[in-house]
């Protein structure tokens, strides 16, 4: 019973934390995604990366709003190891976000110096 208490304390203290620190957070993706017809209107960017840049940028927010609604929820029904995972899973979406935008901007480097090549 003891232990249960302070699993419920522990639990609730990275709740509130967490839900105060992705909120801010969501906004500034959701300001973002409202900017996206701007960023579209230029003709530096090509479409197809475009996409796959905000495909994978879309992710985050996604994964916040998904995670806030999963740690409370799992916090309600008692199951507080599993409510903290899910505030954990933001970090662990932005790492794995950061990792596919390096290579997406890898992939595109060597199509750009494969296009210099061909153009020669």
């Amino acid at each position: 019973m003891k232990n249960e208490a302070i699993e419920k304390k522990l639990a609730l203290r990275w709740l509130i934390f967490s839900t105060i620190i992705y909120l801010p957070i969501f906004s500034f993706f959701l300001l973002h995604f409202i900017n996206l017809p701007k960023i579209l209107s230029s003709n530096s960017v090509s479409l197809y990366s475009f996409w796959i840049f905000h495909a994978i940028l879309f992710l985050i927010p996604l994964v916040l709003l998904i995670s806030i609604f999963m740690m409370w929820l799992h916090y309600f029904e008692k199951q507080y190891v599993k409510s903290r995972f899910y505030c954990r899973l933001p970090f662990l979406t932005v790492i794995i976000c950061f990792f596919l935008l390096c290579l997406f901007g890898i992939y595109l480097e060597a199509s750009m110096v494969l296009s210099r090549l061909r153009v020669r």
